[in-house]
């Protein structure tokens, strides 16, 4: 029988090229196998009898995995719900057999199989825009660089070249850190299903410069030449422009307005001309009610014509898909070369809604309510979760009142608009 020494780090990387494949045995964790070969590789192993078998698992290279890392897979990590190779045998299983049926952790398992796996168990749970995403990285950006890969022999180093190469090369820095984060939690999930020990991500950074968040929002001698520009553009794509400006709701969102989601609601406690954005639609997976200013009403009243296309911003091509989205992205392209507005985004539309809202007035909560974030705007969490009120006529009062601070940035003074036919 080998000798068994207690297996250290320090001990480990001291070990000399040998002339032959040498093993050594851990004392701490019965069974695990330290791995030489004579070209300096260094593995870990556990052997172990079944049935009166002699048998082994390969578990990983080392410096891809931890000597600690190598202990969890023979003895388990009870604090993370990590069930071990001794542990399975101590229920009268084979490890071997198992790994192969439940594919536990193995050098077998490919990132390709792992994403599979994922896509049927994780990805239905997110919205479609997140699914079809997730969709696109990983065809476009992971697979082709991991796919093929055996799951426990991605590294640190790995990740860092893959991201890399699309914060750097590609300079995409905000797509590289939207990877890293997908990454990451596939690779947690892998972990909570026991297909590895160690998360490769987790000690890699985001890049900075490379989040969407920003503190742009637009002056009042922008958004007039931002909107006098959208004047120039052709329909739809100028009003769908100009309502994302008016009511502060997501580009996506307002791509998929429809007629049948618009109407008018009379209750004890509200009148009105309102949007309901579906949940299917929405990013906070519930409806969400955006009540229509008169010159929203307006706007939507120019738009209505005798075609049975559902959506509000039709395709000119085809009666039943929105507008193109290339079309979307050359009216964008022509704000930034016409308006002097050279940094124009969407996104900061939105932001400049909530900020005007909030210079005339408007309390955190109720903006919270127009932009239909999932916690509020104000006071603390307990508030925030018992507070259920959902602010319609407040909201309605803000948009107005906005509506009728773009008329005056633009025209000077509020212009007379009408109610939807």
């Amino acid at each position: 029988m080998k000798d068994r020494i207690k297996l250290t780090d320090t001990f480990i990387k001291a070990i000399p090229t040998p002339e032959k494949r040498t093993e050594y045995y851990d004392n701490t964790a019965t069974g695990l196998i330290l791995r030489v070969t004579k070209t300096g590789y260094k593995s870990f192993a556990f052997r172990y009898w079944y049935d009166g078998q002699s048998k082994q698992i390969t578990i990983g290279k080392y410096g891809d995995l931890s000597l600690s890392d190598a202990r969890k897979f023979v003895k388990g990590d009870l604090k993370n719900g990590i069930k071990g190779y001794k542990q399975i045998l101590a229920e009268g299983k084979d490890p071997l057999k198992l790994r192969q049926i439940e594919r536990e952790p193995s050098n077998e398992l490919s990132f390709e199989e792992l994403s599979d796996v994922y896509d049927g168990i994780h990805l239905p749970t997110l919205r479609e825009t997140m699914r079809n995403y997730h969709s696109w990285v990983m065809k476009s950006k992971v697979l082709p660089k991991l796919g093929k890969r055996a799951l426990n022999e991605i590294t640190k180093s790995d990740i860092v070249r893959l991201l890399d190469g699309i914060a750097i090369e590609g300079g995409a820095k905000a797509t590289a850190n939207k990877v890293r984060s997908r990454l990451h939690h596939m690779f947690e999930f892998a972990k909570s299903r026991s297909y590895v020990v160690k998360n490769p991500v987790s000690d890699t950074k985001p890049y900075e410069g490379g989040n969407n968040e920003s503190e742009r929002y637009y002056s009042a001698d922008e958004i007039k030449n931002i909107w006098q520009t959208i004047e120039e553009l052709n329909e739809p794509v100028r009003s769908y422009l100009k309502i994302i400006l008016l009511t502060g709701q997501r580009r996506t969102e307002t791509h998929m307005m429809q007629w049948q989601d618009i109407r008018q609601v009379k209750d004890d406690d509200f009148q009105g001309w309102v949007w309901t954005i579906p949940k299917q639609y929405a990013k906070s997976n519930r409806d969400h009610i955006v009540p229509l200013s008169p010159l929203v009403l307006d706007i939507l009243n120019g738009l209505k014509n005798d075609t049975e296309n559902p959506f509000v911003f039709s395709s000119v091509l085809n009666n039943d898909i929105p507008i193109g989205l290339k079309t979307i992205k050359r009216a964008v392209k022509t704000i930034k070369d016409e308006s002097k507005v050279s940094d124009y985004r969407l996104h900061d539309t939105r932001r400049t809604v909530a900020t005007w809202l909030a210079k005339l007035g408007t309390p955190a909560e109720v903006v919270s309510k127009v932009l239909n974030h999932k916690t509020g705007g104000g006071g603390s969490l307990v508030t925030r979760i018992y507070n259920r009120y959902e602010y319609r006529k407040e909201r309605q009062i803000a948009l107005n009142k906005w509506a009728n601070e773009v008329q005056k940035i633009v025209y000077g003074k509020s212009t007379k608009v009408h109610k939807i036919a």
